[in-house]
Parts: structure tokens; C-alpha cells; sequence
């Protein structure tokens, strides 16, 4: 149900949010990995190297852990991250969870404001893989009208830019058999706030975002251990649908009224944490621990394995969404340290290897590309910084001596700057004039 919380003085600072903020332009990154979720940054080119004493316009300290990702609207930076319980190298209780939403001055980087959210007492534990990922890894998404975040079982909650709080809603309060925790981010689609809680619920909600209230509820038991964030796909018709990877097959809904159209069938393990890769009128997908890659056409009807499957690969990614670079290639780092690259049209791979990093699952983040170079950040070796060659080349390797905490969220990119954030700050890179 949900919680109307805006009071007379919130609506007053919504009113005031709404006349600084405006429309999200190219300058902005708005939601996880950019206006359309492509991860692509237009406008200037932001640096190439940077460290604690070169192109680093400001640091923010945070309040906690998070393997969420910043986002940019206007002139503020979100991000959320959580505390008391749960942080590498600290102790603490459940019943000390708090999850933070924080607002920073893009220009300054100074603390705007922060609301902070006790965690519902049904939240997993702390073991197992969600030491991976910890309790902040939804990546908020806003709009002149507010920012929106997910914190997991405690629900979606509603801000306005000004941060005052607008409304709550629950979304479930399930698990999934492993205890991972919740990661997909939420998106905005028309009027409609898009919300996977797979985790939480087995669903996929459409949300009001004036007041919480839902639209539509689209439920599947395949949803169980789809983390990944659903996508709008445009048919060769022109229509719009929103995808979701699921272990077993990927689904196609439609966005307006949360009805399923078609599936296509997979051959995904375990869990599926890629986003898909809208590649023209097709989508690539890929996910699974011991899963593989393939390319769909949505726009089909019922089961449209035979119909719509363009080609099947082995490659897969396990965690980090691909990114399309120019000349229809697919990039991505895997959490082994291979650098992928396969051919969109055919699936054939054209790239695998593997670079210099620690051990472990070295990188989670997903690549961006600005111009002629991609960006991935890495957990513990700093951002990797590649050329577009139809070889990618590492050209740069940044990190902070200052900082040695872990790093798993995917960079933002807007209007030249790069906007990253570690288990312990948050930074903006490089220069807006």
C-alpha cells in the first residue's frame, strides 16, 4: 500500500525543485548508465587519467557503503549507500541497517541534503553472495518531478529535489533461495515509474510516480532471479515493449497496461544480472553463471523462440551489461578480468583477453562509452580507460591512493565529467568549463 507523505512544505520545495531542474538533457545522467540505458555519453570528451592531485574537481566522503551508481540531474549529483550493518571490515546488526539517499552540489560537491531509511527487518543476511554487493545496489533514476530509489524490502521511496519525501510504497517482502538481495534499478516510462521487484515480489510494477499508486503488477515465478533492470525495446512496427531476462527464457511486456506478449527461450543459469542491448531493432541478452549470449528480435507473439532468435553465442556476461560500440561490436570486462569483444551482426567472437587484475571477481561495473574511449571501473584496480580500436587497448588506468575501499558501481558520464563513487566517497572528475 502505498504511503502519501507530502506535506504542505513538501510541496512547496516540489514546486521549487520543478522550476531549477527542467527536462534531463544530454548533460545529464539521469538513471543507471544514462538517459536511455545504452551506456553512452554524448557531449564533451571527460578526461583520460586523472588521481587525488589531477583532474579531480571534488570529493565527498559518504555515509556508508553502496555498489550503486551516481546519477546527474541539473545541478545535483544522487547516490545511495547504506551503514550499521553489513560494511566490509565493520560489525554490526540488522536491527542497524540504514540506508541513505544522498544529494551533493554537482559544482562543489558539498552535501545538499540526505534522507536516511531504517531497513525492514526481513532483509537478508549478511552472507553468502550479498558480501558481494551489500544493501545499496538499486541505482536511483530521477526527473524534474523528484528521484526515486528502491531499498530492496523497506520499498520504493519518493523524493522531491529538494528533498523532501513524497511517498513510500511496499513491494514485497520475499527472497530468493540464495539470499543475494535486490540490484535491478528503476527507470521512468511515460508516466509510469518501472519497478523490478523480482526479488520481493516475483514482479514487475508500474508505479504513479505522483503518488505511488500502481498502474499495473505483471507477476511470473521466472522472475525469481532476475536482478537485471528491464529495458524498452522498439520493434521494427515501432512499438514499444519492456524486456526482462529471466533464467529460462526472456519475456517481452507491454509497458502500458503490464501484459506479456511474447518469450523468447534461453538457456541462462542461476541468475541473470545483464541488462539487454537494444542493438537497432534487436536486443542482445546474455547472464548466467554458466549461461551464454544470443540475439532476439522482440515484437513476437507467444513463444517466439523459432521466430524471433537471430543467433546464439557461447560468450556470455555474468554481471556486467555489454556496451555497443561503433561498427557493431559488443565490449564488455567479465568478473574473470577477460576483456570480450563479439561481432553484433554475426555473434562471432572477435576479442578475449585477459588483463592484469587481482584476483577474484575483479570487475561487476559495466562499461560506458564516451567518444573514442570506454570506461569500466574496476573493484580494487582503479577505472580501466580503453580506446574503440577493433582491438581495445588499455590507454589509462586511475585510481586514488586515497582510497583503497572496494568499487562496483558503473561510472557516470555527463557533459564532460565522470562521476564515480567507492564503498567510501563520491567524486567527480574532470571540469564543467
Amino acid at each position: 500500500m502505498n504511503k502519501p507523505l507530502l506535506t504542505r512544505r513538501a510541496v512547496l520545495a516540489l514546486a521549487a525543485s520543478l522550476l531549477l531542474a527542467g527536462p534531463a538533457t544530454a548533460d545529464d545522467w539521469p538513471r543507471f548508465r544514462g538517459e536511455n540505458g545504452q551506456g553512452i555519453a554524448t557531449g564533451p570528451a571527460p578526461p583520460l587519467t586523472w588521481s587525488d592531485s589531477e583532474n579531480l574537481a571534488w570529493k565527498l566522503d559518504l555515509p556508508g557503503a553502496g555498489a550503486s551508481s551516481p546519477i546527474v540531474l541539473g545541478e545535483r549529483v544522487f547516490v545511495t549507500c547504506y551503514s550499521g550493518y553489513g560494511v566490509p571490515g565493520e560489525e554490526g546488526s540488522m536491527d542497524a541497517l540504514v540506508r541513505h539517499l544522498v544529494c551533493a552540489d554537482r559544482a562543489t560537491g558539498k552535501e545538499l541534503w540526505r534522507q536516511s531509511v531504517p531497513a525492514d527487518g526481513a532483509e537478508d543476511s549478511y552472507e553468502g553472495f550479498i558480501t558481494e554487493h551489500g544493501y545499496a545496489s538499486n541505482t536511483p533514476v530521477a526527473d524534474e518531478s523528484g528521484v526515486y530509489v528502491q531499498h530492496g524490502k523497506s520499498g520504493v521511496y519518493a523524493y522531491s529535489l529538494g528533498g523532501e519525501p513524497m511517498w513510500h510504497v511496499a513491494v514485497g517482502k520475499q527472497s530468493g533461495p540464495e539470499g543475494w538481495g535486490t540490484a535491478a534499478s528503476l527507470q521512468l516510462y511515460k508516466d509510469s515509474l518501472i519497478v523490478n521487484a523480482a526479488d520481493e515480489g516475483r514482479a514487475i510494477l508500474a508505479l504513479d510516480p505522483a503518488n505511488g499508486e500502481e498502474r499495473w503488477r505483471f507477476e511470473d515465478p521466472a522472475l525469481e532471479k532476475a536482478y537485471n533492470t528491464p529495458v524498452i525495446a522498439t520493434t521494427d512496427a515501432g512499438e514499444e515493449e519492456l524486456v526482462v531476462v529471466c533464467v529460462g527464457k526472456t519475456l517481452g511486456i507491454d509497458p502500458d497496461k503490464g501484459e506479456q506478449k511474447w518469450s523468447v527461450a534461453n538457456e541462462f543459469s542461476n541468475n541473470i544480472s545483464p541488462m539487454a542491448i537494444a542493438v537497432e531493432d534487436k536486443l542482445f541478452v546474455t547472464g548466467g553463471y554458466r549461461g551464454s549470449g544470443m540475439m532476439l528480435r522482440p515484437g513476437g507473439h507467444g513463444d517466439a523462440s523459432d521466430t524471433h532468435t537471430v543467433w546464439r553465442t557461447r560468450e556470455l556476461s555474468y554481471v556486467a551489461t555489454p556496451v555497443l560500440l561503433p561498427g557493431g561490436r559488443l565490449f564488455w570486462v567479465d568478473t574473470k578480468g577477460m576483456l570480450v569483444v563479439i561481432d553484433a551482426e554475426t555473434g562471432e567472437r572477435l576479442v578475449r583477453d585477459r588483463l592484469d587484475l587481482g584476483g577474484g571477481h575483479p570487475v561487476y561495473a559495466s562499461p560506458v562509452l564516451a567518444g573514442d574511449r570506454i570506461y569500466v571501473a574496476s573493484r580494487h584496480d582503479g577505472v580501466l580507460v580503453f580506446n574503440t580500436a577493433e582491438e581495445p587497448e588499455l590507454i589509462a588506468q586511475n585510481s586514488f591512493e586515497s582510497d583503497d575501499s572496494q568499487v562496483n558501481a558503473t561510472v557516470a558520464i555527463a557533459d564532460g565529467q565522470i562521476f564515480l563513487r567507492s564503498d567510501a566517497a563520491l567524486y567527480c572528475v574532470g571540469d564543467r568549463n
